[in-house]
């Protein structure tokens, strides 16, 4: 089966539940500076959420919650929402890996990672057509890290007899 094309995350409610007195307000469009994201211990994603216009959160999706917890909470305070990946940051360059040393024999055209409304990574990668070496392989993969789009595709139509 098919993956249906994923669709444009939006980003306006953080995957965390809000601190008790709300995300804190800010002037409205500012903006927060995050932290070079290769000092997040683990980190999978950090995506700037906007819940409203006036309110700006950090989420960080990490392998190490506790770590990056430490490093990032005295510095963004109730304005950071941490959670737990879903894949480690190694599960998602193998699939990366993978799709990059089989380009040319998969017909790989776009590989890209695509962050969802939970700060969740999905691999996804857009393809000429899926050939059956490559429907085994992502069949191995854990459910959901990766999402395959062919450029080609059967359908349901009969041809026409002309």
């Amino acid at each position: 089966p098919l993956d249906p094309e994923p669709r444009r995350p939006f980003w306006g409610t953080p995957p965390c539940p809000p601190p008790a007195e709300g995300w804190p307000e800010v002037p409205e469009w500012s903006n927060i500076e995050p932290t070079p994201p290769e000092l997040i211990p683990g980190r999978v994603s950090v995506v700037v959420f906007r819940p409203t216009p006036n309110q700006v959160v950090l989420v960080v999706a990490t392998s190490q919650p506790d770590a990056a917890e430490a490093l990032l909470r005295p510095v963004y305070g109730e304005s950071l929402c941490i959670v737990a990946a879903t894949w480690t940051p190694d599960q998602l360059e193998e699939v990366r890996q993978a799709l990059h040393q089989h380009w040319e024999q998969w017909g790989v055209n776009e590989v890209s990672d695509l962050v969802g409304d939970d700060a969740q990574v999905t691999v996804t990668a857009k393809v000429v057509r899926v050939l059956p070496e490559m429907a085994e392989w992502h069949a191995s993969t854990p459910f959901g890290i990766c999402a395959v789009s062919p450029w080609l595709s059967p359908t349901s139509a009969e041809p026409s007899a002309t």
